[in-house]
C-alpha cells in the first residue's frame, strides 16, 4: 500500500480556496496551504488548525484581522502540532487592544515565524503547550504582551523576535528548560522580559532598551529589562540592556541559584538588584563577569550566599550595596563610584571582599566617598584589596569584630574610621608608606582598631656590580611588615597588579624610568648597563613611599686581558703560538743536527 503525498493549497482570488480556514477544513495532515494576497483588504476571520503539521504561509504582503475581536486570528490546538504558521500581517481590524495574535493551546512542536503582528493585545500566547519555537517575528504596540507562555510548559524558544512599545514584551510563568535569545526589546511599558516561577532556562543575546516605568505596578516588576520572580537556576547570559528606567536584572522573592554573566547593562538606576518579598530573599546566585554603567550597581537585600565576582561597575553611588544579608562573596571586582562609596554594607555579616579593585572618587565624609563603608556590619573579612579614593578609605560605624589584611588602603582623607564600634583587626596592610598609620586611623573608637604590625616596602639591586652592557634586577618587595616578619604570599600578599615605578639615572630600566605590577608581593624591573660606567641610583616608588640604591657600573674589560692563567683553556700552548707544529719539530732537528755535527773526525 503507497504512501500519501502531502498536497499543496492556495488561498486567494485565483485559488483553491477563498478563506483560509476552509483551506485547513479541507486539507490533510502535513499539506501546505499557501495564502496569496486577498486584493487590497485582508482577510477577516479566525482561524484553528487542526491539523497535524500544518504550512501555512503567506506569498507576498497578506493581511489577516479576526473577525470575532474576542478569539486569536489564529489559534493551533492540541490537535495541529507540528504546524508553521508564516510570514503574515496580522492586525486588529479596528478593535484595537482586544484581539490575540496567535494562541497555542496545549500544543507542541509549532513553529511561529516571520510574522507582523500589532496591536493586539496578546501578540502570541502559548497555554500549556511543548516545543514551540517563536523566531524572527515583528511584534509592536500591543496592549498586554507581546509573547506570553504560562501554564506548565517546556521547551519554549523565543529566537531573534523585534518586540517594540508592547507593554510587556515577554511575559514567561511555570516554564522551564526553555531559551529566549537574539530578540531585540525596545520601549516597553512595564518589562522586558519578565519570569515568575520558572526554572532552568536561557536568556541570552538579547538587546533591551528603553523600558518605562508604569505608575502602580511595582509588585509584578516595573521599568525592569528583565525580572525574575521566584525562579530558580536560570541563566541570563550575554544580553545588553541600555536606558531602562529601573533596573537592567532584577531578581525577588526566592530566585535562587541563577547564573547572571557577561552582560552589559548601562543607564539604568541600578544594574542588578537582588530584592527580598515578604521577607524571602535570594540565594546561592552567581553574579559575574558584567559591565555595569548605572547609577547603583550591584543590590542586595535579605539574600545569603551568593557570588559577585570579576563585574566592571562604575556608577554614581554605590558600586555594590549589600542590605541585611549574609555569607555572600565579593571577589575580584573593578568598582569606581563618583560619588558614592565603593562598597556598602547595612546590618550585613560574614561577608568575604577580597581581591577587589576599588575607586571612591568623591570626599563628602561620613557615609559617602569611602572605599568600604561598614553600618552595623560585623564579623566581615576584607582581603588583599586595592582601595583607593579620596574620601576614607575603611569606614566603619557601630560594627565589630571586622577583619582587614593585605589591603593596599590610600586615601585623601583618613585611612580608616572607626566610630562607636568596637574592635577592628587591620594588621598587615599597606597603608601608602613605610610609616606608622596611626595618625590617619580616627573616630571615638580609634583606639580599638588593631594595626600594628603593617606592610612596608623593601628594595635592593642584584647584582649592586655589573660591566657595561649586563643587567641588574631591582626589586620592590611588600612581604615584609614593620617588624620586619616575612609573610609567605601563599597566605596572603598586597594585591596583585598594583604599579611601583622604578627609575634610573645611569643605563635603562626601558627608558628612565617604568612601570612595573606586583606579583606575589614583588614587583621587579630589569636594569640594563648600556650607557656609561658610573653609579646608577636607583628607585622604586609606590604611593608615597620611595626607596634608593645604587649599582656600580664598571668599564668594559678588554678581551684580552680576560685571558686567565687559572684557566688551562686560557694557557697559550706550542699550537697556539701560530707556528705550525711540523715547522717547530724540524726547525728542533735543524739545530739539534748542528750541535752535534760541528765536530768532524
Amino acid at each position: 500500500m503507497g504512501t500519501v503525498s502531502a498536497a499543496e493549497w492556495t488561498v486567494g482570488p485565483t485559488g483553491n480556496y477563498q478563506n483560509i480556514q476552509s483551506a485547513v477544513d479541507g486539507s490533510s495532515d502535513n499539506d501546505t496551504i499557501t495564502v496569496l494576497p486577498n486584493g487590497t483588504g485582508a482577510y477577516t476571520e479566525n482561524i484553528v488548525v487542526n491539523k497535524t503539521g500544518l504550512l501555512i504561509k503567506a506569498s507576498g504582503t497578506v493581511t489577516v484581522q479576526p473577525d470575532n475581536p474576542f478569539n486569536p486570528v489564529f489559534l493551533i490546538d492540541s490537535k495541529g502540532i507540528n504546524s508553521t504558521i508564516m510570514g503574515f500581517n496580522i492586525r486588529s481590524g479596528g478593535n484595537d487592544n482586544n484581539y490575540n495574535g496567535i494562541g497555542l493551546i496545549q500544543t507542541s512542536g509549532a513553529t511561529i515565524t516571520g510574522n507582523n503582528i500589532i496591536n493586539a493585545n496578546q501578540a502570541v500566547y502559548s497555554q500549556g503547550s511543548n516545543d514551540i519555537t517563536i523566531e524572527g517575528n515583528t511584534i509592536s504596540d500591543s496592549y498586554s504582551v507581546g509573547i506570553h507562555v504560562y501554564s506548565p510548559s517546556t521547551n519554549i524558544k523565543v529566537l531573534n523576535n523585534i518586540l517594540t512599545g508592547n507593554r510587556e514584551a515577554i511575559d514567561w510563568s511555570t516554564t522551564s528548560n526553555s531559551e529566549i535569545s537574539g530578540n531585540i526589546i525596545q520601549n516597553s511599558g512595564l518589562n522586558g522580559i519578565l519570569f515568575i516561577n520558572s526554572q532552568n532556562n536561557l536568556i541570552s543575546g538579547n538587546t533591551i532598551t528603553g523600558t518605562q516605568i508604569a505608575p502602580g505596578n511595582g509588585w509584578i516588576g516595573n521599568g525592569d529589562a528583565i525580572f525574575l520572580s521566584a525562579s530558580t537556576d536560570n541563566t541570563i547570559s550575554g544580553n545588553t540592556l541600555i536606558n531602562n528606567a529601573n533596573s537592567g536584572i532584577h531578581i525577588r522573592y526566592a530566585s535562587n541559584s541563577n547564573f547572571i554573566t557577561n552582560n552589559v547593562i548601562s543607564g539604568s538606576q541600578t544594574g542588578i538588584y537582588l530584592e527580598q518579598l515578604f521577607g524571602l530573599g535570594n540565594s546561592d546566585n552567581t553574579i559575574s563577569e558584567n559591565t555595569i554603567n548605572c547609577s547603583r550597581g550591584i543590590y542586595v537585600e535579605l539574600s545569603n550566599n551568593n557570588m559577585i565576582s570579576q563585574n566592571k561597575i562604575n556608577t554614581t553611588d554605590n558600586g555594590i550595596h549589600f542590605e541585611s544579608s549574609s555569607y555572600n562573596t565579593i571577589l575580584k571586582n573593578a568598582i569606581v563610584s563618583t560619588l558614592g562609596n565603593g562598597i556598602y554594607m547595612y546590618g550585613s555579616s560574614y561577608i568575604d571582599i577580597m581581591f577587589n579593585d576599588i575607586k571612591a572618587l568623591n570626599n563628602f565624609g561620613w557615609l559617602y566617598g569611602n572605599g568600604i563603608a561598614l553600618w552595623g556590619s560585623s564579623g566581615n573579612d576584607i582581603f588583599s584589596n586595592n582601595i583607593q579614593q579620596s574620601g576614607t578609605g575603611i569606614y566603619s560605624f557601630q560594627s565589630a569584630e571586622n577583619i582587614a589584611h593585605f589591603n593596599r588602603i590610600i586615601a585623601s582623607g583618613d585611612l580608616l574610621q572607626n566610630i562607636d564600634s568596637g574592635a577592628f583587626n587591620a594588621t598587615l596592610n599597606w597603608w601608602g608608606s613605610n610609616n606608622s598609620p596611626d595618625s590617619r586611623i580616627t573616630g571615638n573608637a580609634a583606639n580599638l582598631v588593631e594595626y600594628d604590625p603593617w606592610l612596608v616596602m623593601r628594595y635592593s639591586a642584584d647584582p649592586v656590580k655589573i660591566e657595561q652592557g649586563k643587567t641588574s634586577v631591582l626589586s620592590a618587595d611588600f612581604r615584609y611588615d614593620s617588624k620586619g616578619d616575612f609573610h609567605d604570599p601563599a597566605l596572603g600578599t598586597i594585591p596583585d597588579g598594583i604599579p611601583v615605578k622604578f627609575t634610573t639615572t645611569l643605563g635603562n630600566v626601558g627608558s628612565k624610568f617604568t612601570f612595573s605590577e606586583t606579583l606575589n608581593g614583588v614587583a621587579t624591573a630589569i636594569l640594563r648597563g648600556d650607557e656609561a660606567a658610573g653609579a646608577a641610583l636607583t628607585s622604586a616608588t609606590l604611593d608615597d613611599q620611595t626607596l634608593s640604591t645604587t649599582v656600580t657600573i664598571t668599564p668594559r674589560v678588554n678581551a684580552a686581558s680576560e685571558i686567565s692563567a687559572a684557566d688551562p683553556d686560557n694557557t697559550v700552548g706550542m699550537q697556539k703560538t701560530g707556528l705550525p707544529l711540523p715547522a717547530m719539530v724540524l726547525a728542533i732537528l735543524m739545530v739539534l743536527g748542528g750541535l752535534f755535527g760541528f765536530k768532524r773526525e
